[in-house]
């Protein structure tokens, strides 16, 4: 017999966090997260967002203690003021090929959502848009991108066959990055820097990175103000998520523009970094396996990047401000070796996103999709 545990107790709490490394392995396109991360992120000692979330977990144990599936409820206020709406979020779903086994946990997280008001549930979504969210739903050969996430094929009919419906969809990309900077990116940069007074702000170190990043997360706050699933990041927020980023950066792929005009005010930035993932996947979540120096080393080696984040504000965007960052980010890559580039999930409605990847050869390799059901 399965039960379906609220996590209360420690123990409860590393079967949550450990299934997915169990039900993934031999799976060669899955990248496992950092287990230290994942307890952090339902830690609310040291998640910020427990300040304006209401959280809580189930784990489906057999009797002899074996997990066999997971699911979180999360009741995020900030979200459901600026949206104006009942919703609650299903969060971190994971579970063996079972449909009565679906069922049971996605009910669970349900009636705990409507003892809270809630109308809807939708998810996979997680604290924001920047945690795991969504069901794979192409894309099951390709690997995973740090910033990104792979589920598996199933769950999709899981969620459909509990009434959940479409809410929202985004698309991975992988870019080829040319030998040399296109005419048309160039060209609109030089504009960029002559008549347009935008400059180009590059750093020599994280630490450069490190004093500088909450400006440029507070770009990045205001500039995804109106895309699905985001709310406003106080500095708590803002710091939490740039700590997530900022052990594993190489300082040259970060690349910000300033406004001369504005008094040299930062209008626009790129984060990429050279891929880990296969460091990543030898340590298995283990951060104590992963050697230093061996990501060092992926690193400098690497022949592909991700782009983890990217924002422009308004008034730079009819300025050349993003073809600026792009040829700085194309000299850099082609410099080091790097041949291509993944993006992590882009929404399929943000029109800026998708006109800064049609400035590569690009191919949509992945999509991801989250659903919606009235409770």
């Amino acid at each position: 017999m399965t039960a379906i545990i609220q996590v209360t107790t420690s123990q409860d709490a590393e079967s949550f966090i450990n299934l997915p490394y169990v039900l993934y392995r031999g799976d060669a396109h899955w990248v496992p997260p950092i287990r230290k991360a994942e307890r952090r992120l339902f830690d609310p000692a040291q998640n910020p967002a427990y300040r304006f979330c209401e959280v809580s977990r189930w784990v489906a144990l057999d009797d002899d203690g074996k997990c066999r599936g997971r699911v979180a409820a999360i009741v995020n206020h900030r979200w459901n003021d600026k949206t104006g709406s009942k919703t609650g979020r299903i969060s971190r779903f994971e579970a063996e090929d079972d449909p009565v086994l679906a069922h049971r946990l996605l009910q669970a997280a349900e009636l705990w959502l409507r003892a809270r008001g809630m109308e809807y549930a939708a998810g996979p979504l997680g604290f924001s848009n920047l945690d795991q969210q969504g069901l794979t739903v192409m894309g099951f050969d390709r690997m995973a991108a740090l910033g990104s996430s792979l589920t598996k094929p199933y769950y999709v009919e899981m969620f459909r066959h509990e009434g959940y419906e479409p809410l929202q969809d985004w698309n991975e990309y992988r870019l080829t990055v040319p030998f040399t900077v296109p005419p048309k990116v160039k060209a609109i940069a030089d504009a960029a820097r002559g008549r347009f007074g935008l400059r180009l702000r590059t750093f020599s170190s994280l630490d450069e990175v490190k004093k500088a990043a909450p400006v440029l997360m507070s770009l990045f706050d205001k500039n995804f103000e109106p895309l699905f699933g985001t709310y406003p990041f106080d500095e708590e927020m803002k710091q939490y998520y740039t700590s997530m980023f900022l052990d594993i950066l190489d300082h040259r792929l970060v690349v910000a523009v300033n406004d001369e005009q504005a008094g040299g005010k930062p209008v626009g930035f790129i984060v990429a970094m050279p891929s880990v993932v296969k460091p990543l996947r030898r340590a298995w979540g283990d951060i104590g396996l992963i050697d230093a120096t061996g990501v060092w080393m992926a690193m400098r080696r690497a022949t592909e990047a991700e782009i983890l984040l990217a924002a422009v504000s308004p008034e730079a965007r009819m300025r050349g401000a993003f073809s600026l960052l792009i040829e700085c980010l194309i000299e850099r890559m082609s410099a080091r070796g790097i041949r291509h580039v993944e993006t992590t999930a882009i929404l399929s409605n943000n029109d800026r996103a998708a006109s800064i990847v049609k400035e590569f050869t690009h191919e949509r390799h992945k999509q991801k999709m989250c659903f919606i059901k009235g409770i």
